[in-house]
């Protein structure tokens, strides 16, 4: 939606510039398909005298030749003109197109040029291929011709008014009423572009038609007639000091309601007000004196009138003539085109303050790159984890080489990422990435999302936040629960051995009961080792103090091995395991007893959720996309993994709420191992019908 407001603010824009009303037609299709990118685009000129359309500008190469023709009763042709509506075909054979073309399908838009309820021009648009132009390009496509539109018609009266005052410039009076027509036209057109000063414009606008006209009075009378309400009177030229404060009902009295109702201008000469008084008809709001003229242009929005633009002579005034009624139709139709931009530019701007205020008043660090590496938005977070001078106002619109610039002496690994993200830019990545980077003492977590448009990458979105006190913390537990966790081994190990004393030596001379409490506490004491050995292992790796012992051995002897340890546990649980690792796999290089734990304590895992009757399986495979890699994976038949731990399956003492849930420990146990080896783990599935996990290990080939 931004992008198209864009494009016909530009295109608003670039008619304001325009000076050569002769050449406008051609250099304004030529301007929006550089814009819009349509790739055939065409002005079509019916002519019912002939029965033909007429192609009156071209661009593109899928556009008809400049004066070809075509008939007018295509069916196309003769909707558009008929319903006065814009008329879309999504998909075409290219020979049914009102020009062939020799594609296969095409999508097709046509859009009337209207002047009043008159058709006198179609904007033609095709594209060789189907469905082409959404319900954005659409309304993008309308809006472009009723700009369109109105910039011919004050062209056409621009040339119009040149060539009267050329032909008629023996009577003075004459050319400079023209002349002043056109600077009013000229001054209209430049004033109205700039839609967000349109209340402060209006009464220099009217007080200049008043100028153009030589009228007494120009009144501007802006109202809802579904709802019977008055949005706005202004008034130019000898305006009374007081404006009448009347009811709807009372402004729409006699010409004025007739315009309203029917949309189309009218303009009465001073013997008709003259006989529509002497017949009893009350003096009207607008004549600040009886007898004069009146001429009325309707301001019609979406084919609806929602006010007139009205001139009132006195009595000692000319008549009002025919171009002086088409000056006003013309002011009229851009007063209603500027409304609307108005509109739609506070409504852009409102949106864009709620947006910059939620950016600004973020506690997260916020820069939206633009594929030019230009930064378009910063806020005061940003500015400060970086450590870069200044305010955030000053950042954009600046280069990221600036930034770059900034940040080489105090922020190296900063640098290094910004140079990683501008490569992904320039290469079109529109994946999404994440990490961490120290920046002085503090500790930033960064994420940077691809920001699409309709068709492109627009650039990157980077947000940023200080985890310094989170990582802070979180290292003072991981030492604290390191200290605690290595001081209570020692105990721990004498409380399993004097227990396992206790239960050999004086077994005899033990009671039943008395055999099954100390079972229970030793088997309590094993597993409590066992958690303490865990942490102190993981600690270890996290630490890099467990160095790996890499030898090259077969996987299937693991599995073997592993199968042989847990066979016990595989017939106390009705299971079915599955060994669906071939004999000949081929040789891995990493740590084996390492690996042996990462195996075991998946399997582990599947013999736990999984219920009596199902079935484990292990599978070990090469994949083209990772020939250097043996892909190993570990499925059972369980229920699945809870949707709320998904996310932190491999997190330290992540535990799902199942009544078979363990410490937390193995995951990340094995996610450790791996990627000390440089390997990565994964769940490959999960769903109420089982999960897979699949890890993979260096082929001893490739890691030679």
């Amino acid at each position: 939606m931004n992008n198209h407001l864009a494009i016909l603010n530009e295109v608003l824009q670039f008619l304001r510039r325009f000076q050569r009303a002769e050449h406008l037609v051609q250099e304004s299709l030529t301007y929006i398909a550089q814009l819009t990118g349509w790739e055939g685009l065409a002005l079509l000129s019916p002519d019912h005298e002939t029965g033909l359309v007429r192609v009156m500008a071209s661009t593109g190469l899928l556009a008809p030749p400049l004066d070809a023709v075509a008939p007018a009763d295509h069916p196309s042709i003769v909707t558009v003109l008929q319903a006065k509506v814009s008329h879309y075909i999504a998909e075409t054979l290219g020979a049914e197109l009102v020009f062939p073309l020799d594609v296969h399908h095409a999508s097709v838009l046509l859009v009337p040029l209207k002047r009043g309820e008159w058709v006198h021009s179609l904007l033609y648009m095709v594209y060789d291929a189907p469905d082409a132009f959404d319900a954005d390009a659409r309304l993008l496509a309308e809006s472009l011709g009723e700009v369109l539109s109105s910039a011919f018609q004050n062209a056409e009266l621009y040339v119009s008014l040149r060539r009267e005052a050329f032909e008629r410039r023996q009577t003075e009076d004459r050319f400079w009423a023209t002349t002043r027509k056109t600077e009013t036209l000229y001054f209209v057109t430049r004033a109205l572009i700039a839609p967000r000063y349109l209340d402060d414009i209006l009464p220099a606008v009217l007080n200049s038609i008043a100028n153009a006209l030589r009228t007494n009075v120009v009144w501007l009378l802006r109202c809802d007639p579904a709802n019977q309400q008055i949005c706005t009177l202004l008034a130019g030229g000898a305006a009374p000091l007081v404006l009448p404060q009347l009811s709807f009902a009372e402004y729409s009295r006699g010409i004025v309601g007739e315009v309203l109702r029917e949309g189309r201008p009218l303009f009465l000469t001073k013997a008709v007000m003259e006989a529509h008084l002497q017949a009893g008809e009350a003096q009207p709001w607008y004549a600040t004196e009886v007898g004069g003229a009146v001429a009325i242009a309707p301001l019609l929005m979406h084919g609806q009138a929602c006010g007139v633009l009205l001139a009132a002579n006195r009595s000692d005034q000319p008549d009002f003539t025919q171009p002086d009624v088409d000056l006003l139709m013309a002011i009229a139709a851009q007063i209603v085109s500027a409304m609307q931009h108005s509109e739609l530019f506070r409504a852009v701007e409102e949106e864009r303050e709620r947006l910059r205020t939620v950016v600004q008043s973020s506690r997260d660090g916020v820069v939206l790159l633009g594929v030019d590496l230009r930064l378009l938005v910063v806020n005061r977070p940003a500015v400060r984890f970086l450590g870069l001078p200044d305010e955030p106002e000053a950042w954009v619109d600046r280069s990221l080489w600036d930034v770059v610039r900034a940040l080489r002496d105090h922020a190296r690994h900063v640098v290094r990422i910004i140079l990683g993200e501008m490569r992904r830019i320039r290469d079109g990545d529109d994946q999404p990435h994440d990490g961490e980077v120290k920046v002085g003492l503090r500790t930033i977590q960064w994420v940077s999302w691809p920001v699409r448009g309709d068709v492109q990458l627009l650039g990157r979105l980077f947000m940023m936040r200080d985890v310094t006190d989170a990582r802070l913390l979180d290292q003072f537990r991981d030492d604290l629960t390191h200290t605690m966790v290595h001081d209570l081994r020692n105990p721990l190990t004498g409380i399993h051995a004097a227990l396992t004393l206790l239960l050999r030596g004086a077994s005899d001379s033990l009671l039943e009961g008395q055999r099954r409490i100390i079972s229970i506490a030793l088997l309590s004491a094993e597993r409590m080792v066992k958690l303490v050995n865990a942490i102190l292992d993981i600690s270890r790796l996290e630490t890099g103090q467990m160095p790996l012992k890499p030898v090259v051995f077969r996987f299937s002897d693991v599995v073997r091995d592993s199968v042989e340890l847990q066979k016990l546990t595989i017939t106390q649980h009705d299971l079915n395991f599955v060994n669906a690792v071939p004999e000949d796999v081929p040789l891995v290089l990493a740590d084996r007893e390492l690996v042996e734990r990462v195996l075991q304590n998946l399997m582990g895992n599947a013999f736990k959720f999984t219920r009596p009757g199902g079935e484990i399986s292990v599978q070990a495979r090469l994949q083209p996309e990772i020939p250097d890699k043996l892909c190993i994976s570990v499925s059972d038949t369980g229920p699945g993994i809870p949707p709320e731990i998904r996310r932190n399956l491999f997190t330290k003492f992540v535990a799902g709420q199942q009544t078979e849930r363990g410490s937390g420990l193995g995951l990340a146990f094995c996610r450790m191992v791996l990627e000390a080896h440089g390997e990565r783990i994964w769940v490959a599935q999960t769903s109420e019908q089982g999960t897979t996990f699949t890890f993979t290990l260096p082929l001893a080939g490739s890691a030679s």
